[in-house]
C-alpha cells in the first residue's frame, strides 16, 4: 500500500493515513522522472510548476527543497547517531546550466508565488545575501549593538540578529576566484555551517569576535554552475575533505521536455499559495511566534528505525576501513532530503516512505554531479590541446626568420644548378647550409616552393623508389 497523497495545506498526517516502505519509488526514479512527481500531490505540483516555466523538475524540486529548508527554523534538528551530535537541516544546492537556462527566473517564482512567506511570520526572517569571504556570512547572523537598554556611552558587542539565512552564489566560478585569494576561509566555513556546528573565527580581537553557537542559526544555498566551472568544487582535495558531497545537483535543462507540457498554470495557480504550515508548534520551538531566541527549546524530529540502522551499517563499515562502504555526507545529505520532504508535507517524523523517496532526488544529483565533472574534465583537456598549440605556433613565429632564410639559400643554390637538368636532391640543400638552418629543411622547402623559388620534380631510381628533387623555376 501507497502513501495517500498529502496536500500544501496538510498541518500533519491526515487521519487513517499510514505510510509504508513504499520500495518501487526509488526503481520508478531510475526509470522516469515523471513516475517518481506523481507519488504525492505537492510533488506532483512542483512538476506542473517546473513545466509552465520549461525547467526541469528535478532543478525545480531543489529549488523548493532548499528554500523551505531554509524556512524551517534552526532549531528543528535530527537526532545524533547513537548518542552524537544533533544534525542540521541545512541544504546546499547546485543548479547545473548554461547562461539563460532559467535559473533565476525559478529562484523568483519559488519566491514569488510557489512559496509565498508562512502566515505565522509578518515579514519574511530569511535573510538573502551573497557574500564574498567566510568571515562575511558570520557577519548575516552576528553584528556590532549595543546592548538593548545600554547608556548612550555603552560599548557594542557583537549580537546575533539574524537566525536563518539563504545565500545565492550567483556562479560557481565566484568560488574559485574565492579559494584562490591567501587567507580565504569561505570554503572552511561553509562545511561547517552544512553540519551546523559551532563558528567561531579566529580574531585577535575576543569583543568583535562573530561567534554562532551549535544549531543557532540555520544556512540554506545556492549556487550556478556553468558546466566546464568550478575546478575547486570538484577537485580530488573536495573530494577527499567531504566539501562536494554535501551539495545536492540538478539540471536546468529538461530533454524529455515536449511542447504539450509547456502549458500556463490555470488562473487559480497564479493566486498566491498558502505556505504549507510547520507541523510542529512555532511558539515551543523558537520562543515565541516570529523571530525569537534559538537554544531556548529544540525540536528533534523523529527517524524511522529502519534509517538509523542503515546510517549505523553504513558508519561501521567506514570506520572498520570497508572500502565499500557508502559515503557518510552523501547518506546524511539524504536524510536532510527525507526530512525536508516530510515537514513539507506536513509531518514531524521522517517515516521509511520519505527516505525512499530521497533516493530519487539523490540519483538525479549524482548523475548531474558526475556530467558536471566530466565537463570539468573535458574542458581541462581542451586547455591543454589548446595551450600546446599556442606555444607550437609561438615556436613557429620564433623559427619564421630561420625558414626563411634556408629556403632563400636553397633558391639560390638551386638557381646555381639550373644547367644540371637532373635538379637538387636533400642533400644538395643541405651540403649548402649551416646546421641551424639544416633542421628546418622541410619548412624551408615548403616556403621555398610556395614562393616561387623553386619547382618539385621526380626522378625515379630504381633501387630506393621516388627520390624527391627541386629545380629552379
Amino acid at each position: 500500500m501507497t502513501a495517500e497523497p498529502i496536500g500544501w495545506d496538510a498541518i500533519g498526517p491526515e487521519p487513517g493515513v499510514e505510510l509504508d516502505d513504499n520500495t518501487g519509488l526509488a526503481e520508478a526514479a531510475r526509470a522516469t522522472q515523471f513516475e517518481w512527481f506523481e507519488a504525492t500531490d505537492t510533488l506532483t505540483q512542483i512538476k506542473d510548476f517546473a513545466h509552465s516555466l520549461m525547467i526541469n523538475p528535478w532543478a525545480a524540486m531543489l529549488g523548493v527543497l532548499v528554500r523551505y529548508s531554509a524556512d524551517i527554523p534552526p532549531t528543528v534538528v535530527l537526532p545524533g547517531l547513537n548518542g552524537g551530535s544533533r544534525g542540521s537541516l541545512n541544504l546546499y544546492g547546485v543548479f547545473a546550466g548554461k547562461s539563460g537556462a532559467g535559473k533565476s527566473d525559478l529562484l523568483k517564482a519559488i519566491d514569488e508565488w510557489f512559496l509565498p512567506r508562512p502566515l505565522f511570520m509578518v515579514e519574511d526572517p530569511v535573510v538573502h545575501f551573497s557574500t564574498g569571504t567566510g568571515e562575511g556570512i558570520a557577519a548575516r547572523f552576528v553584528q556590532m549593538r549595543k546592548p538593548e537598554g545600554s547608556a548612550a556611552n555603552a560599548a557594542m558587542v557583537p549580537t546575533q540578529v539574524a537566525y536563518q539565512a539563504l545565500l545565492e552564489i550567483d556562479e560557481i566560478s565566484m568560488l574559485d576566484k574565492l579559494a584562490e585569494r591567501s587567507g580565504q576561509t569561505l570554503v572552511d566555513t561553509l562545511k561547517t555551517m552544512w553540519t551546523g556546528g559551532r563558528l567561531a573565527p579566529g580574531l585577535a580581537d575576543p569583543t568583535r569576535q562573530r561567534s554562532l553557537d551549535a544549531h543557532s542559526y540555520r544556512l540554506s544555498l545556492y549556487m550556478g554552475a556553468q558546466p566546464g566551472l568550478g575546478r575547486v568544487l570538484f577537485s580530488k582535495e573536495s573530494k577527499l575533505g567531504g566539501f562536494v558531497q554535501r551539495f545536492l545537483f540538478a539540471t536546468l535543462r529538461d530533454p524529455q521536455l515536449k511542447v504539450d507540457d509547456i502549458v500556463p498554470p490555470p488562473p487559480e495557480a497564479l493566486v498566491r499559495r498558502p505556505h504549507p504550515k510547520m507541523p510542529f508548534p512555532i511558539g515551543e520551538v523558537f520562543g515565541g511566534p516570529g523571530i525569537g531566541i534559538p537554544g531556548r527549546n529544540t525540536w528533534t524530529l523523529d527517524v524511522d528505525p529502519r534509517i538509523t540502522q542503515v546510517l549505523l551499517d553504513e558508519t561501521l563499515k567506514r570506520r572498520t576501513g570497508d572500502e565499500h562502504a557508502l559515503d557518510g555526507h552523501i547518506l546524511f545529505t539524504k536524510l536532510r532530503v527525507a526530512a525536508v520532504l516530510a515537514v513539507m508535507h506536513g509531518h514531524d517524523s521522517v517515516d521509511f516512505f520519505w527516505w525512499e523517496l530521497a533516493e530519487g532526488v539523490m540519483i538525479h544529483s549524482e548523475n548531474t554531479r558526475e556530467a558536471l565533472i566530466r565537463a570539468i574534465s573535458e574542458e581541462a583537456k581542451a586547455e591543454r590541446i589548446a595551450k600546446a598549440r599556442d606555444e607550437g605556433e609561438m615556436d613557429l613565429l620564433r623559427e619564421e626568420p630561420k625558414i626563411k632564410a634556408a629556403g632563400d639559400k636553397f633558391g639560390e643554390i638551386a638557381r646555381r644548378h639550373r644547367a644540371a637538368h637532373d635538379g637538387c636532391s636533400r642533400k644538395c640543400f643541405t651540403a649548402g647550409v649551416s646546421a641551424a638552418l639544416r633542421v628546418h629543411y622541410a619548412d624551408a622547402i615548403e616556403y621555398a616552393v610556395k614562393n616561387g623559388l623553386l619547382v618539385p620534380m621526380f626522378v625515379e631510381v630504381s633501387r630506393n623508389g621516388t627520390v624527391s628533387k627541386w629545380k629552379a623555376p
